[in-house]
């Protein structure tokens, strides 16, 4: 058994498969397409503002290395870090600069000790810990020496023991009425 239908019904059902086969090319095909060229377009607008910047980087550059190098050749900005070939040989002037500094403000120093040091940016950052022995006032004032000592120099850590209290230390070294200090102090070192 054949099923005729008339030709309006024909044709109605023509175009209703055209029109569902437009759809399906439409969500399949057509809006896929078009999201990814606006995808495309977005990342190219991106890339030119970076290649834009980039560029005005570059051409920068110049005028950059020309102030660094004025920078670097001032003594006054030299005088703000260690300058050693060698991080060991910036690390023992540090110490003896701190060593020199604790005993002309009438401290003893106990111990020493290295710490590791760290890269940061074009600058290697240098440390060394210490045990002092010292009075009020000679903390003060090696604290104040610190402070104004050149190169840079920053206390990272102070800890400060009462010789009587619960942390005291009980060596025969200790003397009496005297502060225990621990204390870190670090540094910059360049290459020259």
């Amino acid at each position: 058994m054949m099923l005729e239908l008339l030709p309006w019904r024909r044709r109605v059902a023509a175009v209703t498969i055209l029109a569902l086969l437009m759809l399906v090319m439409l969500f399949f095909l057509v809006l896929p397409l078009w999201a990814s060229s606006s995808m495309h377009g977005e990342r190219i607008d991106k890339l030119k503002r970076q290649v834009m910047a980039m560029t005005a980087l570059a051409d920068a550059a110049p005028r950059f290395e020309i102030e660094a190098r004025k920078l670097a050749a001032n003594p006054e900005i030299q005088g703000l870090t260690y300058s050693a070939p060698q991080s060991a040989l910036a690390i023992a002037q540090l110490q003896g600069h701190l060593s020199q500094m604790f005993v002309n403000t009438s401290s003893s120093v106990t111990s020493s000790q290295v710490l590791p040091e760290a890269l940061e940016g074009a600058l290697v950052k240098i440390a060394v810990q210490m045990t002092v022995e010292a009075d009020v006032k000679g903390l003060v004032n090696a604290l104040y020496v610190i402070d104004k000592a050149r190169p840079l120099l920053t206390v990272e850590k102070l800890v400060i023991r009462d010789p009587d209290g619960d942390w005291a230390m009980t060596t025969p070294l200790a003397q009496p009425n005297r502060l225990q200090v621990e204390i870190v102090v670090s540094a910059y070192m360049r290459a020259p």
